[in-house]
C-alpha cells in the first residue's frame, strides 16, 4: 500500500530548490538549533499581527512591535473585514496525498492574506522594489494556497493579498541606546516601505499546478537517493552546510530533531 504524503509550501519549496535539504528538513528531521535572526524577527512580527487582526492589540514593544504598528498605519485591512486568521487547511488531493498549511488570513469575501518581510526595498518606484513585487508574482506559495483553497471550496480561488513590511535598514548609532533607536524606526517608516499586493492566478495555472503536485509527490515517494544541488547553496546559502558532505546521524552538532515534519502545524490526524 501506498504511504501517504503530506506536502506544504514549505515542503515543495525545500525539495525544488534542493532534494538534500528536503531530506535533513523532512526525512531526517533536523532542524538548526538556533534560530536566525531574521526568521525570530519574521515569526514575532506574524505573532503581533495575530494580535493585532483578533482584536487582542499589539504587545510587543521591540522591533516586531514597531513593525506591526507600521502595519496598522499602512495597510487598510480594516477595509478587507477579516473574517479568519491563522486558517489552518488539510484536504486530501487523494487518500494519499494531502496539501496542508497555514493562512495568514482570509477576508470576508474569501480572498486570503499573506503577511511578508523583506529585507530590501519594496518600493516599486525603485529597481528592487519592482524586482521584489515581480518575485512575490512568480512565488509558487501563491499558486499552492489557491490550489487548496479552490479544492476546498469547490470553485475557483485565484486571487490572493500580501502584505508586505520592510524591515529597518537604518542600524543602532554609537552610544545611542535602544529606545531611542526604536523611536527613530518607528519614524522611519512610511507607505513606501509597508504595501500590500494582489496576485492573480488563472484557472489554468492552478489546474497545471494540481497537475505538479501529484508529480512531486509520486517523485518524493519513490526516491530513494536525496541529491544536493550545489547551485542553490552557492547562490542561497543553506543552514545544513556544515552536516551535508559528510553527514552522520550520530552526529549532529548544531542541529535538533523536530517534533514532525511541519512544528507550525497542529498535528497531523490521519
Amino acid at each position: 500500500m501506498a504511504r501517504r504524503i503530506d506536502l506544504t509550501a514549505s515542503m515543495i519549496r525545500a525539495y525544488k530548490s534542493c532534494p538534500k535539504l528536503y531530506e535533513f528538513q523532512y526525512i531526517h528531521m533536523l532542524k538548526p538549533e538556533k534560530t536566525p535572526t531574521a526568521l525570530e524577527t519574521g515569526s514575532n512580527y506574524h505573532a503581533q499581527l495575530e494580535r493585532l487582526l483578533t482584536g487582542q492589540g499589539i504587545d510587543d514593544t521591540g522591533l516586531p512591535g514597531i513593525m506591526a504598528e507600521a502595519f496598522d498605519r499602512f495597510i487598510p485591512w480594516r477595509d478587507w473585514k477579516i473574517a479568519k486568521v491563522e486558517e489552518e487547511f488539510d484536504w486530501a488531493i487523494t487518500p494519499f496525498l494531502h496539501m496542508r498549511g497555514k493562512i495568514d488570513a482570509v477576508c470576508s469575501d474569501g480572498i486570503p492574506v499573506e503577511h511578508k518581510t523583506a529585507g530590501q526595498s519594496i518600493g516599486t518606484e525603485t529597481t528592487s522594489g519592482l524586482k521584489y513585487v515581480n518575485h512575490l508574482a512568480w512565488d509558487d506559495q501563491v499558486s499552492y494556497y489557491l490550489l487548496a483553497l479552490s479544492l476546498l471550496r469547490d470553485e475557483p480561488v485565484t486571487t490572493v493579498r500580501y502584505t508586505v513590511c520592510q524591515k529597518p535598514s537604518i542600524r543602532l548609532k554609537q552610544g545611542e541606546t535602544e529606545e531611542a533607536y526604536l523611536d527613530r524606526c518607528r519614524e522611519w517608516y512610511d507607505d513606501t516601505k509597508v504595501r500590500f499586493f494582489e496576485v492573480h492566478r488563472s484557472k489554468e495555472e492552478l489546474d497545471r499546478t494540481e497537475t505538479e503536485v501529484r508529480g512531486l509527490a509520486s517523485e518524493i515517494r519513490r526516491r530513494k537517493i536525496f541529491y544536493r544541488n550545489p547551485s542553490h547553496c552557492s547562490l542561497m546559502g543553506c543552514s545544513y552546510a556544515s552536516i551535508c558532505l559528510d553527514y552522520d546521524p550520530e552526529i549532529i552538532t548544531g542541529f535538533v530533531r523536530k517534533e514532525r515534519e511541519s512544528e507550525e502545524l497542529a498535528t497531523c490526524r490521519f
